[in-house]
């Protein structure tokens, strides 16, 4: 079994503070290249989204809210 890492992300948006866990694996797997839904498909399309972007689901959300009324 793979060490778990712990990542604690700030929202660059609204400065909020997340923790993300995955494997080391699987961490090394999104970095030499492999998308991050198949790397760490056990986290949530917010969590991966924090990981990449640094910007928490709520954020993300808000800011495209206005593309899905149209």
């Amino acid at each position: 079994m793979s060490e778990k890492i712990d990542f604690v992300v700030r929202c660059q948006v609204c400065d909020c503070y997340k923790s993300v866990s995955c494997t080391l694996d699987q961490y090394d797997r999104w970095q030499s290249g492999e998308y991050i839904q198949n790397a760490m498909p056990q986290l949530s399309v917010n969590e991966r989204e924090l990981l990449m972007s640094k910007i928490c689901g709520e954020c993300f959300d808000k800011m495209y809210e206005e593309e899905d009324d149209e």
